[in-house]
């Protein structure tokens, strides 16, 4: 089993989603997030679920060191995404800000 798979396995989803904003992002929780749902990806690891959370107090507290897993971060304006913004970024935005109806597939 891969080593960073344990060390998640380890932790809460609400713990695991702390320390990976805070590594990769710079952000700090000011309160606890809201799990959104849990999602299946079949087509590429159907083995594995994505939980989505809604974050609505944080601070960004420090820039995130340079790596290879995350080229950048931007913040966008809900009518603004970028146009490469996959499909299940508009699917997650208009469940959480739009009251449509929860999909499972990511």
């Amino acid at each position: 089993m891969n080593p960073a798979r344990v060390a998640l396995l380890a932790r809460s989803p609400s713990q695991a989603l702390a320390r990976e904003l805070k590594e990769e992002v710079g952000l700090t929780l000011n309160a606890p997030a809201r799990l959104h749902g849990l999602f299946t990806n079949s087509r590429n690891e159907p083995n594995i679920r994505i939980g989505m959370f809604v974050v609505t107090d944080w601070m960004m507290d420090e820039k995130p060191r340079p790596q290879l897993e995350i080229i950048g971060r931007e913040f966008f304006a809900l009518d603004a995404l970028p146009d490469d913004a996959a499909e299940a970024v508009h699917r997650r935005i208009a469940e959480v800000f739009h009251g449509r109806k929860i999909s499972s597939p990511w």
